[in-house]
């Protein structure tokens, strides 16, 4: 759709009637514009200005079809927000209340991070760390004048030392799960006597930095904590940890600026700044060469996205890391490949090596792949990630990595060697 020539504008932001971006104008802009697939091609609309783009950190947006609702937080961490009647022209500033996040859950209006420059507000005493919802099918917030409008003073389960602030809010099946520097809380409707209300239940997790670091729909979310790992949230409240904090914890040095979206087509989480992409999906990881601000699937079934290449085609695989099922130290004598390739396609094998496991991994030389796919290694270490290179991945397949292993010393060999790392990779 869009390749980025400023990260990370444009950005797409998906909500559940349309799709959205965000565009960088001549004069530093940020522009929302609507976007409509109509007989095969992406249209446009211009909905209206958010303010000076480079300011903007994060944008979250409550769509109920005829009528929408923007929130964002900018650096100095003020909300900014705005609505919308799709009759009614471009988006209209709001100021009181304003909030940095906000959802559509079942059709009630939910919104966190509430900030107001009125101190007799009735708003004003809930902060970075309120939350506020409507009245169920009307975008009434106080609860003077609606009876299922409400608002609460969150309580998060760690105490960082510092204010807790709200970053998003994503629906579910079952509820709201907020997602701030404090914890990760999850909100379901209830009743108390005859007044609605929300009930809150911690989940696992220690927060989020940034509402840009949280992604996902109503079945499935994943986002990265203040740690840099990367976790699974499903429906049911089950929580994976999937990690690539090493990964990640790179990429944070090389530009913070990272954006997690989501693809449900393909169950796959793109993580990404303006240098390196990471893909997560159900199977594993992996990088590619197209540094991802939004996706989106067309009526035409089509993967449509912005994003930034630096037209890297070479393939890379690297395993976790093997001992081989022995501490002792053994050695990676060859590595034989099944790989099929496209000719003048050129291939090679290697291995990472460490002796201890609080050492950083060092790197071997890369061996061309002989035409019967074995390469000559002769590495002797205790820990290894072995590891090839394709020139091209356009057509081109590798069903297995297999290394020959001998070992030197016997006294730590426990059980059959895991050797074999079958991928059924195909570009």
């Amino acid at each position: 759709m869009a390749d980025i020539t400023i990260w990370p504008r444009p950005l797409l932001v998906n909500s559940q009637y349309r799709l959205f971006s965000i565009v960088l104008q001549p004069n530093g802009g940020a522009y929302l514009l609507e976007l409509y697939f109509v007989n095969g091609r992406w249209t446009e609309t211009i909905a209206g200005y958010l303010g000076i783009s480079s300011r903007i950190t994060q944008v979250d947006i409550a769509d109920f079809g005829e009528f929408y609702v923007v929130a964002g937080l900018d650096v100095d961490g003020k909300a900014y927000c705005f609505t919308k009647e799709l009759t009614g022209g471009v988006i209209v500033e709001s100021h009181d209340p304003c909030f940095g996040t906000c959802c559509n859950f079942r059709g009630q209006f939910l919104a966190g991070n509430i900030q107001t420059d009125n101190d007799s507000s009735i708003w004003a005493e809930y902060g970075t760390a309120g939350v506020i919802w409507s009245e169920i099918g009307n975008y009434q917030l106080n609860p003077e004048f609606a009876r299922t409008a409400g608002f609460k003073q969150e309580q998060f389960p760690f105490n960082t030392g510092i204010k807790p602030v709200i970053y998003t809010m994503l629906p579910t099946l079952e509820g709201v799960v907020i997602y701030s520097n404090s914890g990760v809380v999850l909100l379901r409707p209830t009743s108390v006597g005859s007044t609605f209300a929300y009930s809150a239940q911690n989940r696992e997790g220690i927060g989020v930095a940034s509402g840009r670091h949280c992604a996902g729909d109503l079945y499935i979310q994943g986002y990265i904590n203040l740690d840099r790992e990367f976790y699974i949230v499903e429906a049911n409240g089950q929580q994976t940890k999937r990690g690539y904090k090493e990964i990640i914890t790179r990429m944070f040095e090389q530009d913070p600026r990272i954006i997690v979206s989501y693809l449900p087509k393909d169950y796959r989480f793109y993580v990404s700044n303006s240098i390196e992409c990471l893909v997560i999906n159900k199977f594993g990881a992996y990088q590619c060469h197209q540094k991802v601000a939004g996706a989106a699937v067309a009526p035409d079934g089509k993967l449509y996205g912005s994003f930034m290449d630096d037209l890297d085609i070479e393939a890379r695989i690297t395993s976790d890391n093997m001992d081989f099922g022995s501490r002792g130290i053994k050695s990676v004598e060859s590595m034989l490949v099944g790989l099929d390739h496209a000719p003048l396609t050129d291939s090679f094998a290697s291995v990472q090596w460490r002796m201890n496991s609080n050492e950083s991994f060092q790197e071997f030389e890369w061996i061309t792949l002989g035409p019967d796919g074995e390469a000559g290694i002769h590495v002797a270490a205790r820990e290894f990630r072995i590891q090839m290179k394709i020139s091209n991945y356009l057509n081109s397949r590798v069903d297995y990595l297999t290394s020959n292993v001998k070992y030197s010393d016997q006294r730590f060999k426990r059980g059959i060697s895991p050797t074999q790392a079958n991928r059924g990779v195909e570009g």
